[in-house]
């Protein structure tokens, strides 16, 4: 898979962002409202999300910085995204906030 790279200015605020991320009630407010996850998205927990299909990626938490940033890691689901790395890293930027996201490998 190609690596896909973005940085996003957001007029919120970055706590707000970073729960988007980070929780399951967060990821189902723009991803897919089929998300399930022990420990809420804690590092070592193990993610799964489910689409229309039932079928979707399993990933794990490798990294939480609170506030900051959290990566994945794809354990399971399609066969390209095995193995790749998301990350959400969140800065402030005066009354706004700067998202940086990647997924690569």
């Amino acid at each position: 898979m190609a690596n896909i790279l973005h940085r996003i200015l957001i007029k919120a605020n970055s706590d707000k962002i970073y729960s988007l991320f980070s929780t399951p009630e967060g990821i189902s407010q723009w991803w897919t409202r089929h998300v399930t996850a022990e420990d809420h998205g804690q590092t070592g927990t193990v993610m799964q999300f489910r689409f229309n299909s039932n079928t979707g990626p399993d990933m794990k938490v490798t990294l939480q910085v609170p506030g900051r940033r959290i990566e994945w890691e794809c354990i399971s689901g399609p066969e390209d995204w095995i193995g790749t790395r998301i990350y959400f890293d969140v800065e402030k930027y005066g009354d706004k906030s700067i998202l940086h996201f990647g997924q690569t490998g």
